[in-house]
């Protein structure tokens, strides 16, 4: 028996991120009618897809068999040449040929800029600051990259500790940037700076990234002003300090306001100017509770309760804040069924293939199949 394997092509360009077909074709040159198995070698088998692996075909006919390759669009798929061979092996005679192609993978690139801090300042007494500029190139390329850093007056001086950099593809890069003013005024009103700062490709300027930071100059605040505003801010705060305040509720949240009988849910609050709380949890109250606190409640039947909180300072008591919990009966599991389970062989040759045909219930998330033969005697997981 004989037979002959051709791919379509000798090689196959594709986008990572995107999916080529390649076409083989086997040509049965024997005398009787044969079964061949076919694999891959040479590629990420994460990058393959072989619907048929397997194809039967009469004396003097040839098939086409078509299998598809789609490498991740992430830096790991990195661009050039890759050899590869589909391996078609005869399952009657055991002969084996191969056919040998090279899938040629297309770069892209994906460059992002993210700063910390966004935020800083600079002053008569700080007059520099530094941010760390992490560069992370995303695509599946080398890149050599200038850094800028810009605002729109020009009131900033920077300077980068590398204002070149080459960074490998998936790799990332921390520069640090040293933002300055030497000239901070002392007595005005506070200004901020918009700092864009930026990489760009030396050989490609379309390949580019910026990010944002915030740079706020602060000058000396005359003292008679602030003199003023202090004396004013120690009238103000005695003031508020010296006046009563009646006892309120500052947060009052369920964990949950929906559970299933059975079910926990935890009650919490926070309050201001409180001695105690009382707690009220459907038909049970809870009285001299800590002013912050938290409770856990088990209902004790389905149905819909409500949950209400008062703050308490001697005689003075707040508003009732109150919330609704919904308690639902269980839900029910339905049993997991076997609708369908046989093998569309009664028998196979030694070292064919046998198939089984299986059907689960909806309710089935999980299946196994139980030792197959004398030499593998693990169960097998099944996809429900």
């Amino acid at each position: 028996m004989s037979f002959g394997v051709q791919l379509a092509a000798d090689s196959f360009q594709v986008d990572p991120g995107s999916s080529v077909t390649v076409a083989l074709e086997i040509s049965n040159d024997g005398s009787q009618r044969e079964e061949y198995e076919l694999s891959v070698e040479g590629i990420d088998v994460e990058w393959l897809a072989l619907p048929e692996p397997t194809a039967t075909i009469d004396p003097g006919e040839k098939s086409v068999i078509r299998l598809f390759l789609k490498p991740p669009r992430e830096s790991g798929s990195a661009a050039g040449d890759y050899p590869f061979a589909v391996r078609v092996r005869s399952l009657e005679t055991g002969d084996a040929k191969s056919a040998q192609a090279t899938l040629i993978l297309s770069s892209f690139s994906h460059l992002s800029v993210d700063l910390s801090p966004r935020k800083t300042s600079v002053s008569p007494f700080k007059k520099a600051s530094t941010i760390e500029v992490t560069v992370m190139n995303l695509g599946n390329t080398d890149l050599s990259l200038q850094l800028f850093a810009s605002d729109v007056d020009d009131a900033l001086a920077y300077e980068f500790s590398d204002e070149q950099i080459s960074i490998a593809a998936g790799q990332e890069k921390v520069v640090e940037l040293t933002v300055n003013s030497a000239k901070v005024p002392l007595f005005a009103g506070a200004s901020l700076a918009a700092v864009t700062i930026s990489a760009r490709s030396t050989e490609n300027p379309a390949i580019a990234a910026s990010g944002q930071a915030h740079v706020e100059i602060r000058p000396i605040v005359a003292p008679g002003p602030l003199i003023l505003v202090l004396v004013a801010a120690i009238l103000v705060i005695g003031w508020v300090l010296s006046i009563p305040k009646p006892p309120r509720i500052d947060a009052f949240s369920l964990s949950a306001l929906e559970i299933n009988f059975g079910q926990e849910v935890s009650v919490q609050w926070d309050t201001s100017d409180a001695r105690s709380v009382t707690l009220t949890l459907g038909d049970e109250v809870k009285p001299n509770l800590l002013a912050d606190g938290k409770a856990t409640f088990y209902p004790s039947a389905p149905g819909e309760y409500e949950i209400s909180l008062i703050a308490i300072n001697g005689d003075r008591r707040s508003s009732p804040s109150t919330l609704r919990l919904k308690v639902l009966e269980p839900p029910v599991v339905p049993d997991p069924v076997i609708r369908v389970f046989k093998a569309e062989q009664s028998s196979v040759p030694l070292g064919s293939a046998a198939t089984l045909v299986y059907d689960l219930s909806d309710s089935v998330t999980e299946a196994y199949l139980e030792p197959v033969g004398p030499d593998d005697a693990r169960a097998r997981s099944l996809q429900a």
